[in-house]
């Protein structure tokens, strides 16, 4: 690790008031914004720091209470036309885990609905201004009006991922009030499960997402680990959720609970897999475009064989892409699943696609 990202991190888990001689605020400026942690970080430091950090936290918290509004109207908006709608992330999963919106940067707004009310949903954001920016797909459609970016759901992954029960996660999400507006919001035990689907689809690129996983891990009591360990092992993701239990030690020195340490200490490969996942977070400034192989990821961290097959086969679910391109060439689409390998070669070829289905496992000592 740079002296810079020791002192980030240092300053996330302690706090800190002197800063290193020898510290490069620049790099350290760009280290924490690309983490998604410049906010956490500000505040916990003490000390002064230069100008162009407050300047940069400054354009965060506008960027975050404009979205903080657009949000509020949309929950207006959708509770007025019958809609159920839970924030998967954005200003609502900010103050849940950190508290204020503001400590959490974001984007854009991801919203997921019922798949019964997508359509339904979809015109609501029509008529309010938004313009589609991309086809739906298996899982979502992106929006967009002026600078506000939307992500409406009615999945929270691709077929290709693992994805929640989400009947039964709606059934268990609880009603909150945001802004005096109210919305559905993912149980302790669901948003945990959700939190480690995105961060592992996205290769925990961003420090940010394994911040959120220990948050989330934090409030679970002992009755919703249970339920979180039976969830993760009916998904098929029990070495994901112990990986991403694991990196939340390392992020944030959490004592982890009896039956996950156990868990961990059973299969060594854990926190081995843990290390080289954590060892490319913190070598410098997170770059997400360049995590594609969340796939690869899902099958590497399962120790167990059995788990490890059920990853690869969802890779050969056929997309709403392999549907539409089936029509275009007029393909009868009884032969999707037969199809599905081949453009799956065609996509990333024999050597890439080998390695998503075969990744090498890399095992490196654990962090004591």
């Amino acid at each position: 690790m740079t002296s810079e990202s020791k002192f980030l991190l240092a300053t996330l888990l302690r706090g800190s008031d002197v800063a290193p001689a020898s510290i490069d605020w620049q790099a350290l400026l760009e280290l924490a914004d690309s983490h998604g942690v410049l906010p956490l970080f500000c505040k916990k430091y003490s000390g002064k720091l230069p100008e162009i950090f407050e300047s940069r936290v400054r354009s965060q918290w506008i960027a975050a209470a404009f979205l903080t509004s657009e949000l509020e109207g949309l929950l207006e908006q959708f509770c007025a036309h019958g809609l159920e709608v839970l924030p998967l992330k954005g200003p609502l999963l900010a103050q849940a885990l950190y508290g204020s919106p503001c400590l959490r940067s974001s984007d854009d707004l991801d919203l997921l609905v019922q798949r019964r009310d997508f359509n339904k949903a979809r015109s609501l954001l029509i008529d309010l201004g938004f313009e589609p920016v991309y086809q739906a797909d298996d899982y979502h459609q992106t929006f967009q009006r002026r600078n506000t970016c939307i992500e409406l759901h009615f999945s929270v992954a691709a077929p290709a991922s693992p994805s929640m029960d989400l009947d039964r996660a709606w059934d268990r999400a609880r009603v909150v009030e945001f802004r005096q507006q109210k919305a559905r919001f993912f149980s302790n035990p669901d948003l945990l499960i959700y939190l480690i689907i995105h961060g592992v689809k996205h290769e925990f690129a961003r420090l940010v997402w394994v911040l959120d996983v220990a948050r989330a891990l934090a409030d679970l009591s002992d009755e919703d680990l249970n339920e979180v360990f039976k969830v993760a092992k009916a998904l098929g993701i029990e070495g994901a959720f112990l990986t991403s239990c694991e990196l939340a030690r390392y992020s944030s020195e959490t004592v982890l609970p009896t039956q996950v340490a156990a868990a961990i200490a059973r299969q060594p490969v854990i926190s081995a897999q843990a290390h080289v996942l954590w060892e490319r977070i913190v070598t410098g400034p997170a770059n997400p475009q360049t995590a594609h192989q969340g796939a690869s990821l899902f099958v590497r961290l399962e120790p167990d064989a059995r788990s490890r097959w059920t990853q690869r086969m969802r890779c050969f679910r056929p997309s709403q892409q392999d549907h539409l391109w089936a029509q275009q060439h007029n393909i009868n689409t009884r032969w999707i699943l037969l199809l599905r390998p081949v453009r799956l070669l065609s996509k990333h070829g024999p050597g890439s696609a080998w390695r998503i289905l075969f990744p090498r496992l890399e095992a490196k000592p654990p962090i004591s």
